[in-house]
């Protein structure tokens, strides 16, 4: 063989290994890690984690809804405080919800059975209260978060005026100046369009959800430290970036799970759709509150047969042919800016995963999470699991990220 002839070949042989390293990179190979060890876990059970918030000195503030307790805690020494205690009064609170960290150690709780939010002080007493009436943008819209500034970042649903309609397809994304008062659009969400559910109680302290439009894509909205709101789009899987200046930029495609719909899939949504709790029913300032279903047990779900859950289902149902890349409630953002979003997985993996989003919207790594565990919040350089045991209780742990 002549020396030509081997060079020739040679070149050719490198000119195709390299489109095989940027294919890799094409189509986001990034690496994949578990979570940090856990360094502490709490010594007492929850019937359920609803909202963390860490505090300067690595106290923490839990809610539970379902036990109905807001606690201070101490998980290097095992303590807790509680925070006020059930009631409509001065330091009360219906409803212990999702904590929101402002400035100086100050915590906000929404308590929407008494649609108001309750302040609570560094030292973990609660503190004043602040209406939640119809002019202030959380009456008829979520709170997604708060930005270290205390901006508020509100995703408002459009409505339909006839429920039968179902949803409209469309929520805006506002920010809310809390201390002007001023609200600006800056974005709008794809939601599901014409979903109808309904929410049935079952014997046991159950709750039964029937949708029409099962395992639908939407897109959800998040905001970061530094006062960034961030759109997370299902179709295609990327994120969007909106400057509190209003400048705007846009993330590469990132490669989703793409799980498609069986009916394995089918059957094990449609269980998990059977769950502990109460139906929320929002009224006027005031107006007496639901009952919580259930006591100190945790009620379990009823053990269905496979046609049970099939009978659950109706001809109405409109399933996708792939799992979107994320569901609803998917998105955190820690404290150094980075966006978490929990994917979606097949239904017999039991391993939560989360794609790891830098400030430029690619994904830098992966990050698993033990089997029955949920990613509760994070705090300074750790962040929150809620361990979830054989007997459906709840165990606080944190872990370095």
């Amino acid at each position: 063989m002549s020396e030509l002839v081997r060079t020739v070949r040679a070149l050719l042989m490198l000119a195709s290994c390299a489109p095989v390293v940027g294919m890799a990179q094409a189509t986001g190979a990034v690496p994949t890690r578990p979570i940090g060890k856990v360094d502490v876990e709490y010594r007492e059970p929850f019937t359920t984690v609803t909202s963390i918030r860490e505090l300067r000195d690595g106290r923490v503030i839990v809610a539970d809804r379902r036990e109905k307790t807001l606690q201070l805690i101490d998980l290097a020494r095992g303590s807790a405080l509680p925070i006020g205690r059930s009631g409509s009064g001065p330091g009360e609170w219906l409803n212990p919800g999702t904590l929101f960290a402002l400035p100086s150690d100050t915590t906000m709780m929404p308590d929407l059975g008494n649609y108001r939010s309750l302040f609570i002080n560094p030292d973990g007493k609660p503190g004043k209260t602040a209406a939640i009436d119809a002019d202030n943008p959380m009456y008829a819209g979520d709170l997604q978060g708060l930005d270290r500034a205390g901006r508020a970042l509100v995703v408002s649903q459009v409505r339909s005026r006839n429920p039968r309609e179902g949803t409209s397809g469309v929520a805006y994304v506002l920010r809310v100046d809390r201390q002007t008062g001023r609200t600006d659009t800056v974005g709008r969400l794809a939601e599901p369009k014409g979903e109808v559910s309904v929410a049935t109680m079952l014997s046991g302290g159950m709750m039964k959800t029937v949708t029409n439009l099962p395992l639908a894509a939407q897109d959800l909205a998040a905001i970061a430290p530094d006062g960034r709101v961030i759109i997370v789009r299902a179709e295609p899987y990327r994120l969007e970036f909106i400057a509190p200046d209003g400048k705007r930029t846009t993330g590469p495609v990132a490669t989703p799970p793409g799980i498609r719909i069986n009916d394995a899939e089918k059957e094990a949504f449609t269980r998990s759709q059977i769950r502990p709790g109460a139906i929320m029913v929002h009224g006027p300032a005031g107006a007496t509150p639901p009952p919580v279903s259930g006591g100190s047990a945790t009620p379990k779900a009823p053990q269905l047969s496979s046609a049970e859950i099939k009978a659950m289902m109706n001809p109405d149902m409109a399933w996708p042919t792939v799992k979107p890349p994320f569901l609803s409630g998917a998105v955190q953002v820690d404290p150094t800016g980075r966006v978490w979003v929990l994917r979606t997985r097949a239904w017999n993996d039991s391993i939560p995963t989360f794609d790891v989003f830098d400030a430029t919207g690619r994904v830098i790594e992966r990050v698993s999470l033990p089997k029955r565990t949920r990613l509760a919040g994070f705090g300074n350089g750790v962040a929150y699991l809620a361990r979830t045991d054989d007997d459906d209780l709840v165990w606080l742990q944190r872990v370095r990220r």
